[in-house]
């Protein structure tokens, strides 16, 4: 805790940081190239907003990267389909 003192002014500053619990990533591949959720849709099932859906859904296609995700063999497939339509 950091105190300042101005002339008839006490202000402190406390740093904080907050932690969100990670997006399971592999549900949210599921439910956009699998079961063709809309972004509004995902956003609503797991509490995020569209624009948060949106950045991570064009990361893991940016990056080709679906490895480390809970996905079967033939869901990983499909997916791959769909990012090369």
């Amino acid at each position: 805790m950091i105190i300042e003192c101005k002339p008839l002014t006490l202000t402190r500053l406390y740093e904080v940081q907050w932690f969100r619990a990670k997006i399971d990533l592999s549900e949210l591949a599921r439910k956009r190239w699998i079961y063709n959720f809309s972004y509004k849709k995902i956003a609503d099932a797991l509490g995020l907003s569209p624009v948060t859906i949106g950045q991570h859904l064009r990361r893991m296609k940016k990056e080709n990267d679906l490895d480390g995700l809970n996905l079967t063999r033939e869901e990983n497939s499909i997916i791959k389909e769909k990012w090369h339509e």
